[in-house]
């Protein structure tokens, strides 16, 4: 589907078709973004609001495969998931695929199914690159500094993973050993982000 140019599409080419969205955690200002902007865009293309379901994953992974469960059983022609464990996504994906109904994952992806999101490992790089400069500029170089945290969520699987491993890279690249947070004596620490815990 084409976004719409001039606030239209031509034909209304949503109408008469089904959509549903789970959001990851609608109160948060980009997740609210992403709902906002399928909500227009679906109305945008002609479609009405009762086929169109958008319900809360409220970070919470029981919520979410709860609100998979509802949606599966509104049989939409596609189901827009944003939610972030990548555990769950892969349940939810079999059941999907049972059903014959499509996934387009956002930021984490679902298995066998369309991903939507950044390049995890490109932006990493480029954080890393930044850190690397304020380091020097800010600290006065690596002697200066005692220890760089880097938060990190296990349960987002792989391809997010690749957004703190961006990181070290560059940090390994430029201080070795001392940049490598599985070597013992490191200045570089992983710590749980807690995006998906009761400590967020």
């Amino acid at each position: 589907m084409v976004m719409a140019k001039a606030d239209k599409y031509e034909g209304a080419p949503a109408a008469g078709h089904k959509l549903a969205f789970a959001n990851f955690l609608t109160s948060f200002p980009f997740c609210k973004s992403v709902e906002d902007g399928i909500i227009e865009q679906w109305k945008l293309a002609g479609g009405s609001v009762d086929d169109l379901t958008v319900l809360d994953n409220a970070a919470d992974t029981s919520r979410a495969l709860q609100n998979s469960e509802i949606i599966l059983n509104k049989k939409p022609e596609v189901f827009i998931q944003f939610q972030i464990d990548a555990q769950l996504n892969a349940i939810i994906a079999r059941k999907y695929k049972e059903a014959g109904i499509p996934i387009l994952a956002v930021d984490v992806p679902v298995p066998g199914n369309t991903f939507m999101g950044v390049d995890n490992w490109g932006v990493a790089v480029q954080t890393g690159e930044w850190i690397v400069s304020q380091i020097d500029e800010v600290y006065g170089g690596w002697d200066n500094v005692d220890v760089v945290f880097i938060g990190i969520n296990p349960q987002v699987g792989a391809t997010v993973a690749l957004g703190w491993e961006g990181i070290v890279y560059v940090l390994k690249e430029n201080y070795g050993e001392e940049g490598d947070p599985k070597v013992k004596g490191s200045k570089v620490v992983y710590v749980d982000a807690g995006s998906t815990t009761e400590a967020s």
